[in-house]
């Protein structure tokens, strides 16, 4: 038996962890979400971008975050695509679907656990 988890198993250990210790849903996601970006639990910064950047920047340093070459030709940097793709897993990971208009204009970890329960209760 392999010891790394595929997203369904990391997704369930989420969940069971946020019941067995009283967790809310905004506290288990903020954990989640830091474990994820390989930053402290401790961490108080609760804006997705930020977090996005301190995880390139403790991956990568200072070069990858503020480098000449950080766009893309959709004006796009590597903060904004992390902050997406991390939505996105999300997503995958609770079997659920933000309106992409929505999406976009999330940017705490507040307002991304409010989108999540409000898509998850649509699917009930």
């Amino acid at each position: 038996m392999s010891n790394f988890m595929n997203d369904e198993e990391r997704g369930l250990e989420w969940f069971k962890t946020i019941s067995e210790e009283g967790l809310s849903f905004e506290s288990g996601l903020k954990a989640y979400v830091l474990q994820r970006l390989m930053l402290s639990p401790q961490e108080e910064e609760t804006d997705l971008y930020r977090l996005c950047v301190l995880n390139l920047k403790r991956l990568a340093g200072e070069t990858i975050v503020n480098s000449p070459q950080r766009y893309d030709c959709h004006q796009t940097n590597v903060a904004v695509k992390k902050k997406v793709l991390l939505i996105m897993h999300l997503e995958k990971l609770l079997h659920v679907h933000l309106n992409d208009d929505l999406a976009s204009r999330i940017e705490t970890l507040p307002q991304l656990a409010d989108a999540l329960k409000a898509a998850h209760m649509k699917n009930i």
